[in-house]
């Protein structure tokens, strides 16, 4: 047996997206993970309605758009485009401060999945947390590279699944590439991934480069091919 679904339409068996937006049971929107699930799919849907692709929980259209979801689910209320849409146009949008970093030094997150990965110089690290509810995160975990190290800037590299750290702040600071726990968000350096001095991480210290100019070099941004 072969069922057709017609959105709009009854000459098969209607379909109607606008339903989804319904808030979900209690016990979905107190479970983290099924609430996440359920928003991720709900912003995707609208998305490929219109015709956007957008990598969920990576673009910022698919963020925009789950935000709104979840906000609303969380306080128990229904969504439907129309609303949907002026949320959307509102002319008046607002901020809520929901966590605070220590110190006061720029850096540059990553978010990956639901973790939202942050580089902290003052703790010479990172710090993970757990997005899936984000007007509640939660800190998940932290890692410290060494004593002085700044770290400024984070990417992240799907294809390796692996975190790139730098820190442009001199040539002796190292480009680290970190691993995610996707079931804890604990961070580690990858030792495998050494340098020519055998040391992990790459130097961007004096030495020959490939294009053929030789001096050092202090690294900044770090983007991961697809």
């Amino acid at each position: 047996m072969v069922t057709v679904y017609t959105p709009g339409s009854t000459n098969g068996r209607p379909l109607s997206i606008v339903k989804s937006f319904a808030a979900p049971d209690p016990e979905i929107v107190n479970d983290a993970d099924l609430l996440q699930d359920r928003v991720t799919t709900a912003a995707t849907s609208v998305l490929t309605l219109a015709g956007v692709d957008a990598e969920p929980l990576r673009s910022r259209e698919h963020t925009l758009i789950a935000t709104l979801f979840g906000d609303a689910w969380r306080g128990g209320r229904n969504l439907d485009l129309p609303t949907l849409i002026t949320q959307i146009q509102t002319p008046a949008p607002r901020s809520q401060l929901v966590h605070t970093f220590p110190g006061n030094w720029c850096g540059v997150p990553t978010i990956v999945g639901h973790y939202l990965v942050q580089s902290v110089p003052a703790i010479h690290g990172l710090i993970v947390l757990d997005i899936a509810n984000p007007a509640k995160p939660t800190e998940v975990s932290r890692l410290t590279l060494s004593d002085v190290y700044r770290p400024h800037w984070t990417a992240w590299d799907a294809k390796a699944q692996r975190l790139i750290v730098t820190s442009s702040n001199s040539p002796a600071d190292r480009l680290y590439l970190l691993k995610l726990d996707p079931a804890t968000g604990a961070l580690s350096i990858d030792d495998a991934f050494r340098d020519q001095d055998g040391r992990t991480g790459f130097s961007f210290a004096e030495r020959a480069w490939p294009h053929g100019w030789k001096g050092a070099g202090i690294p900044h941004g770090a983007v991961a091919s697809r």
